[in-house]
């Protein structure tokens, strides 16, 4: 930490994506999604305004709301209030009032969410895209449903695209095959999320 440098400091960085929820008492599920631009310590955070006409119907200012982001690999969080936005073609950005804490949050590597959405799945060794379902994804694995007979093996590597319910796009996630269960219309993979994918760990954990 620099001389002087408060905590909060030292975790925003200009850049970093951050996900913003309104209402948090609600435990709404509805996030936004938006980039860090700056700050001025003690005062505001600015990041950019979020496109979404929902969210600008939903806001006003004094509104309590979180703030999600992820620094030098490591998932922070505060929480603060809406002081204004501005929708200008030039620069739409939304200011949030300075954080009195700034907190670490664990990663939810091996919490699993029941889900059930499309996912394209490339396999290199097959030369090959399956389109199939994604289920029980964490930010280390999930759970593929794909057309029976797929010549999938254990070890293959791949390469998952899908869209999340937020909005977020997944595009081309690393990943290994580790089981493959055979069955008569489908065949159900175990899915290993390689390491080393800020983007998307952060689109899956946040």
């Amino acid at each position: 930490m620099g001389i002087g440098e408060t905590p909060a400091e030292r975790a925003l960085q200009v850049d970093a994506p951050v996900v913003l929820e309104l209402e948090p008492e609600k435990r709404s599920k509805e996030r936004y999604r938006s980039v860090i631009r700056g700050w001025r310590a003690g005062d505001y955070v600015l990041m950019d305004l979020p496109k979404s006409k929902e969210l600008q119907a939903r806001m006003w200012r004094g509104q309590e709301c979180v703030a999600r982001f992820l620094s030098d690999g490591e998932a922070y969080g505060f929480a603060s209030v809406i002081l204004d936005w501005d929708d200008s073609k030039a620069f739409p950005h939304l200011r949030t009032g300075w954080p009195e804490v700034v907190e670490q949050v664990r990663i939810r590597k091996h919490e699993r969410l029941a889900v059930d959405f499309p996912c394209a799945a490339a396999f290199p060794r097959l030369e090959t895209v399956i389109d199939g379902a994604l289920e029980d994804l964490s930010a280390r694995g999930c759970k593929i449903v794909l057309p029976g007979g797929a010549a999938v093996v254990a070890g293959d590597v791949c390469t998952l695209s899908f869209d999340l319910p937020d909005g977020a796009r997944i595009r081309e996630a690393q990943g290994t095959v580790r089981s493959v269960a055979p069955g008569g219309q489908h065949t159900v993979l175990g899915c290993e999320i390689a390491e080393a994918q800020p983007e998307v760990e952060h689109a899956i954990t946040l």
